[in-house]
């Protein structure tokens, strides 16, 4: 169903100037790079660049810029070149015009500017090297201290957080042999702290040039040892700030086109439903999800321009985008370079136990008989707007009220906001779990409620575009299918049916364990790297599923 969109205001508009550079930056070689930032700085947006083209930190805004440094430099070599073969007239004017052409002796030509004694083929080379690191300072202590690949070695650095995926994910590929860690660059009071349990690397500082040097830290590490960079966040899309996505979604991400130059793979998860995909073609194709969101009519977060810009980007500089079960609508999640199933959306099977034991002040209290239905809603001031609920807690409520007023012995456990560290605790004790029932994609709390064996309702919608065939995972998957207008019925059949309450608990833990635990991400994701560093394609591939003996 098709409905009339909000207008977006001119500040969340990509610019097209903007959208235009980034799309020739992604495509263009490297010794073009500085052409284009040098254009970009002159004639779109000055500041927008970050290291390694920055020649001096942005915080410095008279800094001078290193794209006009390398062009200066490359006038003045070919001047050296072609300077003595113009007629002498030229050449007056010329040195008259641009002083820095008078110091150039004719007789010397080229080898004035670069040096007597080295070649010029030595002096290129020495200024290759120290075009940007020479230049900065980097904290060598932090560079010493991150572990180096081996030979041989898989690598990879999983940037911001994604939850407590990439924690639990790189520590499980270290037990394979890699070398890999979790980097965030968030400070310790975060608000979204909540959500996480730890990372390797942090590289923030309460002080805005030592997070600086950080960064460019972690740079030259990547640079020099690391063979894959993965990301999480469309607005993080950057090791610096400067080149974070704008509201428009329309920044430039110059470091990681950098890497992506020097044959590092660039690896990002989606991040819900307006990751690249267009709202008005989102609510279409799902039959309308986006009239229950808070977010609908609220273009700061979520617009078709801002969107479909984020798709756009993905789509040229990702060579692997992990789709993670999620909705498959716009074309940047069905290219050979997409893998739809979960891939690093993991958990450790061994913290989200069926026996886990629960700290004597979480525990609920709970009457002889009585069934414990859970229900819970992350940022649920934010998500909860207008009546428009994503979860579709108003109609869980509504069932469970009426269930108790037919004389069913529930009880609602409804818990929001807690510390994700947490949220185990409170969930183990539910007798049935009620996760989101409008969205159609299964998301943290059902992987978590199913990882404790708990029989979970949501709406889950199994099928896939035709252009991108079934989803394994999507049909094995034991979730309960349920909608604001079945929650009551899914309630009551399990209500009155113990054993099988049982029966999908214990088909949700193995499900969970063979699709979600960081041990089988981690053989999948060392499927999925191998076959994109050898260049098969598509990745998203059945041999890439599973490995023998691997936790299912």
């Amino acid at each position: 169903m098709r409905t009339k969109a909000t207008p977006v205001p001119p500040e969340y508009l990509p610019r097209k100037a903007k959208l235009w550079v980034r799309k020739l930056a992604i495509a263009s070689p490297a010794f073009l790079h500085p052409i284009i930032v040098w254009a970009q700085q002159r004639f779109v947006d000055r500041y927008a660049v970050c290291p390694p083209y920055a020649f001096e930190s942005y915080f410095k805004k008279t800094a001078g810029l290193f794209p006009e440094v390398v062009l200066k430099n490359y006038m003045r070599f070919g001047a050296a070149f072609i300077l003595p073969f113009l007629p002498s007239y030229v050449q007056a004017v010329l040195r008259r015009r641009w002083k820095s052409l008078a110091t150039l002796d004719l007789r010397k030509g080229v080898h004035q500017h670069f040096g007597h004694r080295k070649s010029v083929v030595e002096r290129l080379r020495v200024f290759k090297r120290s075009r940007y690191f020479e230049q900065h300072p980097y904290h060598e202590e932090l560079y010493d201290a991150l572990p180096k690949t081996k030979p041989g070695q898989r690598s990879v650095v999983f940037l911001h957080y994604s939850y407590y995926h990439h924690y639990y994910l790189a520590a499980a590929l270290r037990k394979r042999g890699w070398n890999a860690l979790s980097v965030a660059s968030e400070p310790p009071d975060s608000p979204s702290r909540q959500y996480y349990h730890g990372e390797d690397v942090n590289i923030w500082s309460g002080e805005l040039m030592e997070s600086r040097r950080n960064s460019i830290s972690l740079l030259k590490y990547i640079e020099d040892n690391i063979k894959m960079l993965f990301w999480h966040n469309e607005n993080l899309t950057s090791l610096f700030e400067e080149c974070y996505q704008t509201s428009a979604r329309d920044a430039v991400p110059w470091d990681f086109i950098y890497l992506r130059s020097k044959g590092i793979k660039l690896g990002v998860s989606m991040s819900g439903c307006l990751t690249g995909t267009g709202q008005t073609e989102f609510n279409e194709y799902t039959n309308g999800v986006c009239n229950a969101c808070a977010w609908q009519n609220n273009p700061v977060v979520c617009s078709d321009p801002k969107n479909l810009a984020i798709g756009e980007m993905y789509g040229a500089l990702a060579d692997l985008y992990a789709i993670e079960g999620d909705w498959v609508v716009n074309a940047s999640r069905k290219t050979k370079r997409a893998f739809r199933e979960p891939l690093t959306f993991c958990l450790d099977h061994e913290l989200w136990h069926p026996d886990l034991e629960v700290p004597q002040h979480m525990r609920f209290e709970k009457k002889e008989g009585e069934i414990l239905i859970f229900h819970s809603v992350g940022n649920y001031k934010t998500r909860n707007v207008n009546d428009r609920n994503i979860k579709g807690t108003p109609a869980v409520l509504q069932a469970i009220d009426r269930l108790k007023s037919e004389g069913y012995p529930v009880k609602l456990v409804f818990v929001h906001d807690v510390h994700s560290a947490d949220m185990k605790y409170y969930q183990v004790q539910a007798d049935i779990v009620v996760d989101q029932i409008v969205y159609g994609r299964y998301g943290a709390s059902s992987r978590e409620c199913m990882m404790l064996g708990k029989p979970t309702i949501t709406r889950l919608v199994r099928e896939q575009p035709s252009s991108v065939g079934r989803s394994e995972s999507l049909d094995e998957c034991p979730l309960i299918d349920a909608s604001p207008t079945t929650v009551y019925d899914r309630l009551k059949y399990l209500i009155e049916n113990p054993e099988a309450r049982k029966q999908i608990g214990e088909a949700s833990r193995a499900y969970a364990v063979k699709w979600h635990s960081a041990e089988a991400c981690a053989a999948r994701f060392e499927k999925v790297y191998d076959r994109l560093m050898a260049g098969k394609f598509p990745l998203d591939h059945p041999s890439a599923y599973h490995e023998e003996g691997v936790l299912h």
